[in-house]
């Protein structure tokens, strides 16, 4: 998998999550879960902006050297021609949305792949970042604060910072709507069952 392949895959699951949490939303039971819901709702948006933008980087080649050819090698570096597809008018839902307990249930499926796909740029990141020799220009407190900054990470190493704290980020929410936490957050489909 390339750098350019899992911010696709990102883009994918944020608007998939704005989906989902748009038909959730409203069958949460309290006004509280409703409003956690829609600053979940708006977490999602701000990273689906900011994923887009580093895709389009990427596209656009300002991040990294492209190949000989001028696409993504395959470690991952280079621009690659990868563009995000637009987001689809309707996303298959697992299962009916009819109540709260369907609701929180489809969050948290909701909010564990979205921390899958952070994980694998988490990953392919670090593969980036051993093959390149880009400094790390970003410092911490422009990816601190309650919600994830991800504006314009500037090389891998910044990228996959940014990636593990939106996976944390999405681990956290995930939780409060499973109403207890996973032991790896965005693995649990990937890991053998005992």
């Amino acid at each position: 998998m390339t750098l350019a392949t899992a911010l696709s895959a990102v883009v994918d699951a944020e608007n998939a999550a704005i989906y989902g949490y748009s038909v959730a939303g409203p069958r949460l039971d309290t006004a509280a879960r409703r409003t956690a819901a829609r600053s979940d709702y708006e977490v999602h948006r701000a990273q689906l902006l900011a994923v887009r933008g580093w895709l389009a980087q990427r596209s656009e080649g300002t991040d990294q050297p492209k190949g000989s050819d001028g696409t993504e090698g395959p470690d991952g570096t280079g621009s690659g021609s990868a563009v995000a597809a637009p987001p689809a008018a309707v996303y298959s839902l697992p299962a009916p949305v009819t109540d709260d307990a369907t609701a929180a249930a489809l969050l948290a499926q909701l909010e564990e792949a979205t921390a899958a796909c952070y994980a694998d740029i988490v990953a392919v990141a670090a593969g980036v970042t051993a093959a390149t020799t880009a400094p790390a220009a970003a410092t911490a407190s422009a990816l601190a604060g309650a919600s994830v900054s991800m504006t314009a990470p500037p090389n891998p190493g910044t990228l996959q910072r940014a990636a593990a704290l939106a996976l944390q980020s999405a681990a956290v929410r995930e939780a409060r709507w499973r109403g207890a936490s996973v032991p790896f957050p965005g693995l649990v489909d990937r890991l053998p069952q005992p």
